[in-house]
């Protein structure tokens, strides 16, 4: 029982239940990495509490994860398009506060609770360390416990449906730009480009092979293509003990006494399917 009250047990219990549930789908839509804090909201809901040197050093890890995948790209598009980003950013974070103030000014919501929810709707966790510190009220994180889940999930569902809204697919935008002579290409499913991608095709990246018991299965193909030298798979992944005999009898020059001697102490194995195999060869 000591080990359940745990709390860095705990901890990590939430973060591996969490990414399990974020990898499950629902009608397409899965929760990813963000299940966690649901998770979190559970457990913190039955009285687990996590040392707060840990809560410090997920926000900041948090934080420098961020930083790390923007960074390669920010300067450059900023330089690009920085204006007219930066001005919707702050139309966005302005709407976001005016709705913050009507909840304080006209439905008497706490202010703590209120910039809590500010800050979970727009998912922003170092907002969250901001709010704490500057409010030193814990209110802040129901805030953005409440806020945060919505704020997920309006966006997935955002995302998943705006091209539905605006009548346009991501298959439709790169027809239009072939069409125009734009060279592009969607990001595509393992499935899609085992089955469709000419480019695999050619390369025969993708090939079938017969499997004993199973039937065709597709395999992928060797990258490497030389002239005179065929390279690709050469069959059906072997069984245990399939090539056994033939390696020792062909290459070794072992007599087929010695190797049924080897079978008899039980220093050799060959599974049933493989014996039924060689049987029909």
């Amino acid at each position: 029982m000591e080990l359940l009250t745990n709390s860095y047990f705990a901890l990590f219990s939430m973060v591996a239940l969490g990414l399990i549930l974020g990898r499950i789908k629902i009608f397409g839509l899965s929760l990813g990495v963000s299940a966690v804090i649901f998770v979190a909201l559970v457990f913190g809901h039955y009285g687990v509490v996590i040392p707060n040197d840990f809560q410090t050093f997920g926000l900041v890890l948090f934080i420098f994860t961020i930083g790390i995948q923007a960074g390669p790209g920010f300067f450059e598009s900023f330089k690009k398009e920085g204006r007219q980003l930066s001005i919707f950013a702050i139309l966005l974070i302005v709407f976001a506060m005016l709705v913050t103030l009507v909840l304080i000014v006209v439905f008497d919501v706490d202010a703590a609770i209120a910039v809590g929810l500010f800050t979970g709707a727009l998912t922003s966790t170092p907002g969250l360390a901001a709010a704490i510190e500057y409010t030193g009220s814990s209110l802040s994180s129901i805030g953005y416990g409440i806020g945060y889940p919505f704020g997920v999930i309006g966006v997935i569902l955002f995302i998943r449906f705006l091209p539905r809204m605006l009548k346009s697919s991501v298959k439709d935008a790169e027809k239009q730009m072939e069409a125009n002579g734009v060279p592009c290409l969607r990001t595509r499913s393992i499935k899609e480009l085992a089955d469709d991608d000419e480019h695999i095709k050619a390369r025969e990246m993708m090939v079938e092979v017969d499997q004993p018991y199973i039937g065709k299965m597709k395999m992928y193909g060797s990258p490497l293509k030389m002239s005179e030298t065929p390279c690709g798979p050469r069959g059906h992944g072997p069984f245990l003990g399939e090539h056994t005999e033939e390696v020792l009898a062909h290459t070794l020059g072992y007599s087929k006494e010695q190797v049924e001697g080897l079978y008899a102490d039980n220093i050799l194995h060959i599974e049933d399917a493989a014996k039924a195999l060689n049987e029909k060869k």
